[in-house]
């Protein structure tokens, strides 16, 4: 699994002023108007890359072969084989990135002018930007080859007897494969600006002015692949050559075989902006 975090965040950039911004007129008469600007940009950018890989393979072989040669008689015993053979894959790729962006300005103008007062100017600019990357990939492959085979060889002069043939085989196979994206992403901004002028007579007219602007890019790929292969082989093959009688036993073979893959792919984001303004 290999991540990789990439964050910048320009917090805040402020000309003429810092980010609460206060000037107070202590003049009474023919006082200019103030100035104010604040400047806010913040970016976040992310990226996330998880691969997972998982790949089981097995070759189970239980075998009964006997071969036997005689001029006279020959007498087979009973066989009995039990197998169990269990082959599992599992692979999980995940991602989560969360990204929180939050901005504040304030502005204030207690300006105590009351006559000849000119207007103030205030101005406030907000940008974000925040950018998100996800992919998952899995990949889960499991391959089984089970065999349980009873295969005897009897060559006699005189008569071959086989004895019972009991096999039990229970082959399990399984792949499991999972890939799932989660991306939350988060920003806010909130200004505001006041100007509470005592001008009375000959008052210029104030400026006031906010822009804000949010961005928010998600991009999630989650790829998931679930491979199971089986082959699953239980046999009885006896061969039996004789001069005389041959009498084979009975076959009571059982088998089971279960093959399974399973595979699930998931993305989730959630993108939330809220954007508070005010002047008085």
């Amino acid at each position: 699994m290999r991540s990789k975090l990439i964050a910048g965040a320009v917090s805040v950039l402020a000309l003429g002023l810092p980010a609460s911004a206060m000037a107070g007129s202590t003049p009474q008469g023919g006082s200019g108007g103030n100035g104010q600007a604040q400047l806010a940009a913040q970016e976040a950018q992310t990226q996330q890359e998880a691969i997972s890989k998982a790949k089981a393979e097995q070759n189970a072989v239980n075998t009964n072969a006997p071969v036997n040669t005689a001029g006279g008689n020959v007498s087979g015993g009973d066989n009995n084989a039990n197998q169990t053979a269990s082959n599992d894959a599992d692979s999980s790729s995940h991602n989560k990135a969360k990204t929180d962006q939050s901005n504040s300005q304030s502005q204030s103008d207690p300006s105590s002018c009351q006559i000849g007062c000119g207007g103030n100017g205030q101005l406030q600019l907000a940008e974000q930007a925040a950018q998100t990357e996800q992919e998952a990939i899995s990949k889960a492959k499991a391959d089984q080859n089970a065999v349980n085979a009873n295969v005897p060889v009897n060559i006699a002069g005189g008569n071959v007897s086989g004895g019972d043939n009991n096999a039990n085989q229970t082959a399990s196979n399984n792949a499991d494969s999972s890939a799932s994206n989660k991306a939350k992403t988060e920003q806010s901004n909130s200004q505001s600006q006041s100007d509470p002028s005592s001008c009375q007579m000959g008052c210029g007219g104030n400026g006031q002015a906010q822009l804000s602007s949010q961005e928010a890019l998600t991009g999630q790929e989650a790829i998931s692949k679930a491979k199971a292969e089986q082959n699953a082989v239980n046999a009885n093959v006896p061969v039996n050559i004789a001069g005389g009688n041959v009498s084979g036993g009975d076959n009571n073979a059982n088998q089971t075989a279960s093959n399974d893959g399973d595979s699930s792919s998931s993305n989730k984001a959630k993108t939330e902006q809220s954007n508070s303004q005010s002047q008085s």
